[in-house]
């Protein structure tokens, strides 16, 4: 017997517009760690989230 479970409606509405601004904060972050490589961490884990995001 097969089931279906009804979901609510997932928005992506705005999904390009949240990528762009991961992007741009990704590529901000790894573009300064010659500067501060104490922001490793952050431009791990932004990268992380966009590569998710995709």
């Amino acid at each position: 017997m097969v089931s279906i479970i009804p979901r609510h409606p997932f928005p992506t509405g705005n999904a390009e517009a949240g990528l762009a601004v991961l992007q741009n904060n990704a590529q901000e972050l790894i573009d300064g760690l010659e500067a501060r490589s104490t922001r490793l961490g952050d431009a791990l884990g932004t990268t992380l989230t966009l590569a998710k995001a995709h």
